[in-house]
């Protein structure tokens, strides 16, 4: 009785779409479609039941978390200027080529 007393029974009205993809994923996982259901409502929510990070260790995570951003922004930046610097010489040259005194067309 204790387990009934944690539960309230509604009455849903869904698209009959909506329904048959609820029935076609419950199946697939092996759950009534009430669970499914649940499943899919409770992992809209945030969790609340889990324990908070450790100051030292919320901070570890944070300085990891900076040097991967740092690397990934020194990785964009060495690339943009390699891309910049190929761009400018092909540019360079084409002016040149368009340019060129020496070429009798």
């Amino acid at each position: 009785m204790e387990k009934d007393d944690r539960y309230t029974r509604i009455t849903l009205r869904i698209p009959k779409d909506l329904h048959s993809k609820l029935s076609d994923a419950a199946d697939e996982t092996s759950k009534s479609m009430n669970a499914e259901i649940i499943a899919r409502l409770e992992s809209t929510f945030p969790r609340t039941d889990t324990p908070p990070i450790p100051p030292r260790l919320a901070k570890t995570l944070a300085d990891i978390d900076g040097a991967i951003d740092s690397t990934r922004l020194a990785e964009i930046e060495q690339a943009y200027d390699g891309l910049r610097d190929r761009l400018l010489r092909a540019v360079d040259e084409a002016i040149a080529e368009a340019f060129d005194p020496t070429d009798k067309q």
